[in-house]
């Protein structure tokens, strides 16, 4: 249970875009017939606020669960204890649909590496479209495609702890739905299923330089009504076509507070394949190459304060005809003030924006501070702005440590079987206290806070 940050998202449980109007824009839809496949990958990142934030170039890096969907072998290679994940991202792309209107996409997974191994189980959506629409008799049509791939992955370290590798079993689904809000008795909907094996390595260089790599193969959905006619559109549940997924870069991990990263992100030609909103508008005619940027510091690091930023950069090239490539600037920032979390990350583009915004509790620094699991072995804490280019072994994941000193690992399993009786101990001590207590003693406590609250009392003094 080393370093395991497990958020749980109280206030929102995902990302929010806090200008999307109230009323979505709609657009006439330009055939009532279609004759073409759609995609189902999207050309920009999604993620949570440290992928986003660094621009996605986390293929050398992969050490989350987000991360860990684009290069499996980081399970078992950088990915710090156990985390779970859930992370909504509101996009608006005014090349794929209407700006007004979001594209909604969905990843929860959890992680974990008792070492020499990394695992990992979730589900990951790479793309969706859809938004209302007119139809050319008048009538109000919302149709969508919305991919999601179920991922489980599995890794290793190997010769020496200097590589890693891993594979991912992807069952793909992909929903087409056609709605009529007018005549509801109408709307119809189509899911069908694929599957393949994703591959991916790291590779341990000096100075703890590493190389990644991973490839996805192509999926494949067809359409379980491969003829078919619906009110307002006919031959709408057509294949979806995803194309394969090549990634490779260096990502560098010098201490725990920097990390950085870059990735060339190839993806596959769809031939054939057009935009929902237009099907004359082809999307994936070839092959197409994105260069990501990006870095991450743990700016703060006290006892009960971090502070951590991650600022990146990316070109998107255009997978849609007559549509321009964009260079893309991120960032993101997430502020740890005694167990809470708050975060905020952002992707902005021409007509492009993807704001993300979270909020929630880290509960196992929670649990060890209730002295219901055992306590953490850890560095000193370094203040403000550490030194994030010096090297350091310290709270580095065991492959990362070149003379691993490190003790047996807590049994996760004796730990979660004992915690009901720690439990049970706490509450009948605090019933005791409770009892004991006196008028005095209560307002004695409410002046010792505020005391400590004016004077700098110890937890202020824990911030410096």
């Amino acid at each position: 249970m080393h370093r395991a940050k497990i958020p749980l998202l109280l206030f929102f449980l995902s990302c929010v875009t806090p200008f999307a109007p109230a009323r979505a824009a709609e657009s006439l839809i330009p055939y009532q017939v279609r004759t073409r496949p759609y995609s189902g990958l999207g050309s920009t990142i999604r993620g949570d606020i440290q992928t986003v934030g660094m621009a996605g170039a986390t293929v050398g890096l992969a050490d989350s669960f987000i991360a860990g969907c684009e290069n499996p072998a980081g399970l078992a290679m950088t990915l710090r204890g156990a985390t779970l994940q859930i992370t909504e991202n509101r996009i608006q792309d005014g090349h794929v649909q209407h700006y007004d209107n979001t594209i909604p996409t969905t990843n929860v997974g959890v992680a974990a590496n008792p070492y020499p191994y990394g695992v990992s189980l979730g589900f990951w959506s790479p793309g969706s479209e859809g938004q209302p629409y007119l139809h050319a008799n008048g009538e109000r049509l919302v149709p969508e495609i919305y991919v999601r791939e179920y991922r489980m992955s599995f890794a290793r370290v190997v010769a020496r702890d200097r590589l890693s590798l891993g594979a991912t079993l992807i069952m793909g689904r992909a929903s087409r739905s056609l709605e009529l809000p007018g005549t509801p008795q109408y709307d119809a909907s189509d899911s069908s299923f694929a599957v393949t094996l994703g591959f991916g390595l790291m590779y341990q260089l000096p100075g703890r330089v590493l190389l990644g790599a991973s490839f996805i193969p192509p999926l494949h959905y067809p359409s379980e009504m491969p003829v078919n006619t619906t009110r307002g559109m006919v031959n709408f549940f057509q294949p979806v076509e995803t194309p394969f997924r090549l990634a490779v870069g260096p990502g560098w991990l010098p201490n725990r507070f920097f990390r950085a990263g870059f990735e060339l992100r190839i993806a596959g030609a769809s031939p054939g394949a057009a935009l929902l909103g237009n099907d004359t508008r082809l999307v994936g005619s070839g092959v197409t190459v994105d260069p990501r940027l990006g870095a991450t510091y743990l700016v703060a690091d006290f006892r009960n304060l971090k502070i951590e930023v991650a600022l990146g950069t990316y070109y998107e090239m255009s997978r849609t005809d007559g549509a321009s490539s964009r260079l893309h600037g991120t960032a993101g920032i997430e502020i740890n003030p005694w167990v809470l979390t708050f975060g905020w990350g952002m992707d902005q583009s021409v007509k492009y924006q993807n704001f993300i915004y979270c909020a929630g509790i880290d509960v196992v620094k929670f649990l060890r501070r209730l002295d219901l699991i055992p306590q953490e072995v850890r560095p000193p804490y370094a203040g403000f702005l550490p030194n994030p280019f010096h090297m350091s072994d310290e709270d580095l994941p065991r492959p990362m440590v070149r003379n691993w000193r490190g003790g047996k690992p807590a049994d996760i399993v004796k730990v979660g079987l004992g915690m009901p009786g720690r439990v049970e101990k706490k509450l009948r001590r605090a019933g005791e206290k409770i009892k004991r207590l006196t008028p005095g003693d209560v307002v004695d406590a409410v002046g010792n806070v505020l005391e400590d609250a004016v004077d700098e009392g110890p937890a202020m003094k824990n911030l410096r």
